[in-house]
């Protein structure tokens, strides 16, 4: 049996009102105000969309959409590297370069989602159709100093891995 009393128990203590904007501590259900700051003190831990006077040059999915058509076709062997020199970086040129197509089909786009991780750069998703099968692709851009290149870009097949 125990024979704790009540003197030695902890002894809970009340809460120091944290919440300085509320009038009273019995306020259960009223209307809380904020304090008052202005617009400017509200919005000043968001950084702003856009940076400098010019609007900024995004790639719009049907771009994305024809860059990755291609980068299919270059990876299938049916279009040159040199062709897609402006848009690519220069070690994806080079990887793609040095990659010999061998026995590739000719793919085609299927979908394409795109994800901005940050303003200089994009992810894209996509599926792509050869010979009664469907592939992953997967494709990186980012913005260097002010334009869009492509800097990762894989098929993602199964039987090549």
């Amino acid at each position: 049996m125990s024979t704790t009393t009540q003197t030695d128990r902890p002894r809970i203590q009340p809460l120091d009102d944290y919440e300085p904007h509320r009038t009273a501590a019995t306020d259960h259900g009223g209307s809380r105000s904020l304090p008052d700051a202005g617009i400017a003190a509200l919005l000043s831990g968001i950084p702003d969309q856009r940076t400098g006077r010019r609007p900024r040059r995004d790639l719009s999915k049907k771009q994305v959409e024809r860059i990755l058509g291609a980068l299919l076709e270059v990876h299938s062997g049916l279009r040159a590297v040199t062709q897609l020199a402006p848009w690519l970086s220069p070690e994806l040129a080079t990887r793609m370069r040095d990659d010999t197509p061998q026995h590739r089909p000719r793919y085609r786009l299927q979908s394409a989602h795109l994800c901005r991780t940050s303003d200089d750069s994009l992810e894209v998703a996509a599926t792509t159709y050869a010979r009664s099968r469907t592939l992953a692709v997967t494709a990186r851009f980012e913005r260097r100093a002010g334009q869009w290149r492509c800097t990762q870009f894989a098929v993602l097949d199964p039987r090549t891995a």
